[in-house]
């Protein structure tokens, strides 16, 4: 039997951080966005975690390995209960 619980019961999500085209540096770490990986950046914010879109993609998450820059139209994962 499948139990239902609230995703706020299982996962906390936060909305990525802001950063434009303009000041991506082609960096080493990825720039997740709501779809996938949109740009590089030379700093991180986390790692190794789920993202998903705050919008249109939000029933579709995906896992990400590595340390990355989750961007500000994803949510990703800060706690997974």
């Amino acid at each position: 039997m499948i139990k239902r619980v609230k995703l706020g019961d299982v996962i906390e999500l936060q909305r990525g951080y802001d950063l434009t085209h303009t000041n991506m540096d082609n960096g080493i770490y990825p720039v997740e966005g709501s779809t996938g990986t949109i740009g590089y950046h030379s700093e991180y914010k986390t790692e190794d975690t789920l993202v998903m879109g705050r919008s249109g993609t939000v029933g579709y998450p995906r896992i990400v390995r590595g340390k990355f820059w989750p961007h500000n139209t994803s949510l990703f994962a800060t706690d997974i209960k």
